[in-house]
């Protein structure tokens, strides 16, 4: 009977071996780098790669079917991949140094990619859903991103900076819902970079779609979108230019354009199906644009 027993304790153990069948790869070249992984559940994938110093990589990984990867090249970067549920996939590249990269999936089907180059760069992503993909990329340095999605088939974009020099920039993506698109681009037509600009987007409801585009020194984009089917776009070149779009409904369409010095301004539309268009170009020009759907008294 004995025999059985442990027959019988062996196989079961032997098949929780087989079905965990998680795959951790660690690859560390240089001094005091640390690398961390977790993985509870079935066919997780963690591979971690650091080469320089003091870098420091913590996988965690719950599920299925879980991917992770993180390259590190440099000195003093670190970077936590945290995965719970099923065919997530994360990954972070990071080269240069002082690096500080966040993701942290739950659900299933997301996509988290962040690419930083340069010094001090910062990135965060949260997914909580399911379908959801955020790409951050960030060259040169101190710039700031953070991601937030939840719900399913959000798609957010934040690339700082990319084409040129440039830094100590901020983006800002915060999406609740469905099928939302976010885009924002810090960068300049000529190459020589963003620095010190701002980009702030919060999308709730579904189908709704951003844009942001800043080219030169010191802007601040905000585009606020409540509702569905709603549309903002903005460009500004330059210095100094301030932009705020507000869109509380259905199907509404906003683009801004701005190219100079010093510009403001301010779009509200609150109801369904409003279009406003703002061109400035020049210096210290300054629009507010307010619509909204009449109320009739009976």
């Amino acid at each position: 009977m004995k025999k059985v027993i442990l027959c019988l304790g062996a196989l079961t153990f032997s098949a929780a071996m087989f079905a965990q069948s998680n795959e951790s790869d660690v690859d560390q070249d240089g001094d005091l780098n640390a690398a961390i992984v977790t993985q509870v559940g079935m066919d997780n994938e963690a591979v971690t790669n650091q080469s320089g110093t003091s870098n420091s990589s913590d996988i965690d990984q719950e599920g299925l079917a879980n991917e992770a990867v993180v390259l590190q090249v440099g000195t003093s970067n670190d970077a936590i991949a945290t995965q719970a549920g099923e065919i997530n996939d994360a990954r972070i590249d990071q080269a240069g140094e002082g690096h500080s990269a966040i993701q942290d999936q739950s659900g299933d089907d997301n996509r988290a990619n962040t690419f930083q180059r340069g010094w001090d760069n910062t990135s965060m992503q949260v997914q909580d859903g399911t379908a959801n993909q955020g790409v951050v990329v960030q060259n040169q340095g101190d710039n700031l991103a953070v991601q937030f999605q939840s719900g399913s088939g959000n798609f957010g974009q934040l690339n700082q900076n990319h084409f040129g020099a440039g830094g100590s920039n901020e983006g800002y993506q915060v999406q609740v819902g469905d099928n939302n698109g976010a885009f924002i681009y810090q960068a300049s037509q000529y190459g020589n970079g963003t620095n010190n600009s701002t980009a702030v987007q919060f999308q709730l409801g579904e189908d709704n779609h951003a844009e942001i585009e800043q080219q030169g020194n010191n802007h601040m984009a905000v585009q606020l979108q409540y509702g569905n089917g709603n549309e903002a776009y903005d460009l500004q070149k330059g210095a100094s230019e301030e932009s705020l779009v507000l869109q509380s409904g259905m199907d509404h369409f906003s683009t801004v354009e701005q190219n100079g010095w010093g510009h403001d301004s301010v779009v509200s539309q609150y109801g369904n199906s409003h279009e406003s268009d703002v061109f400035q170009t020049g210096g210290q020009n300054s629009s507010v644009v307010t619509q909204y759907n009449g109320m009739t008294a009976n």
